[in-house]
């Protein structure tokens, strides 16, 4: 299926009209392959379907402008070598490449409840007196979780869930957990068993979704949406299927690495502190490693 990305801009001067036609004269399978659309672009059955309303793209006042395809590619390539290490994070070499023009489908999310492609699932009315810091029993989704400058962790003891909150419902990996208010904010629960305190809430992608419903999309959607409105009608981009797995792939990986890093990072801070307590105490002395020599022949 063929979609236009839109004219309402353009002046349909001489060069403009044959771009078009010769977008619309190159839907053919073969054509397509090989065709670098100005106007147009490819989508696929299930997508629109998915969408269920016109094939026309009709985008928000856009609070991301789309820069320069060639330039976000050549960015994404730089962040990828940043990011990569030496160790057991090293990164996959993913391709980046510009995207279609037009970019992908837009669906709400009100439209991706309506049909069925995203289930909402309150948060559990929990008693602030029943949660701890940390890790030590039932992880916690709440909105101090969601919203705070630092990652941190709240929980309740796991008899106590069950006894006081027999309802209680455990998020599943994957789940978008979000609030809406006093900013939009999400994140993806890669563990899952978790349990969510209102006002937080989840949207758990269906198994009958389209592929281009990517979890970690969705939340993106979520923490840049403009923070007013219904929030059932803020867009959610549903990638092209041809590359949905691919960027799921990616976004693992990623954040298999951040998690290496991270971990990584709380052994430094406690090996800092750790040092400086022992040696200042005089608890132990540091001395030089042991240089092995050389063995004269």
């Amino acid at each position: 299926t063929t979609g236009g990305s839109g004219l309402s801009g353009t002046a349909l001067d001489p060069v403009a009209a044959t771009d078009l036609v010769t977008d619309l004269l190159s839907t053919t399978p073969y054509r397509a392959a090989t065709h670098a659309f100005r106007f147009a672009r490819l989508v696929p059955t299930t997508t629109v379907i998915a969408a269920s309303g016109d094939l026309l793209t009709v985008r928000p006042p856009s609070r991301r402008p789309r820069t320069h395809a060639a330039g976000i590619a050549l960015a994404l390539h730089e962040l990828l070598a940043q990011a990569d290490t030496d160790g057991d994070a090293t990164l996959t070499p993913w391709q980046v490449v510009p995207g279609e023009v037009g970019g992908p489908v837009l669906v709400t999310l009100g439209r991706l409840i309506d049909l069925g492609h995203l289930r909402l699932l309150p948060g559990n009315r929990m008693a602030e007196d029943d949660l701890a810091d940390g890790t030590g029993g039932v992880t916690v989704h709440t909105f101090q979780t969601l919203t705070a400058p630092l990652p941190s962790r709240r929980s309740i003891d796991r008899l106590h869930l069950a006894a006081a909150y027999p309802a209680s419902r455990f998020t599943q990996a994957g789940d978008v957990v979000f609030c809406t208010a006093p900013r939009p904010t999400a994140l993806v629960d890669r563990d899952g068993l978790a349990v969510v305190a209102a006002p937080v809430r989840v949207l758990r992608v269906a198994s009958s979704a389209p592929p281009g419903l990517v979890p970690e999309v969705v939340a993106h959607a979520v923490r840049t949406a403009p923070g007013h409105g219904d929030w059932r009608a803020w867009p959610v981009p549903l990638l092209p299927t041809a590359q949905a797995a691919t960027v799921r792939d990616a976004l693992t990986e990623v954040d298999a690495a951040r998690l290496a890093l991270t971990a990584r990072l709380a052994a430094l801070d406690d090996l800092t502190a750790g040092l400086v307590e022992a040696t200042s105490s005089g608890a132990v002395s540091l001395l030089p490693p042991i240089r092995p020599t050389q063995m004269e022949g």
